[in-house]
């Protein structure tokens, strides 16, 4: 497997619990809540290039930064994506791009499928 990350996904929630989401290269899916385990979800190939597609589509109109403070503070939240081996970050804290909620609806639901 490579190291090599395609997608990267961290969103704090209620006293700084994270979720963090990573697809690698091969289209490989890792999942981990807090400090836990990492899982990985054994996603289909098709379903990994959907979700990534879809995740492309919402952060194509995002700034790259809301708000002030850390990804790691309570309200945090990062998408880092790579695309052609140049990484983009969004994030902010406490503020959130427009469609935010659709997105976690859309990354909640990959993640439960």
């Amino acid at each position: 497997m490579s190291l090599n990350i395609v997608m990267s996904i961290s969103i704090a929630g209620p006293g700084g619990m994270s979720r963090e989401l990573s697809i690698t290269e091969e289209g490989d899916v890792f999942y981990r809540v807090g400090g836990g385990s990492q899982i990985n979800l054994e996603k289909r190939r098709r379903d990994v290039d959907d979700f990534i597609w879809e995740v492309e589509g919402f952060v194509a109109g995002w700034d790259k930064r809301y708000g002030e403070g850390s990804a790691t503070e309570p309200g945090g939240w990062m998408v880092l994506v790579e695309k052609d081996r140049t990484y983009t970050r969004y994030r902010g804290c406490d503020e959130y791009p427009e469609d935010w909620e659709s997105f976690v609806e859309l990354v909640d639901e990959f993640i439960a499928e």
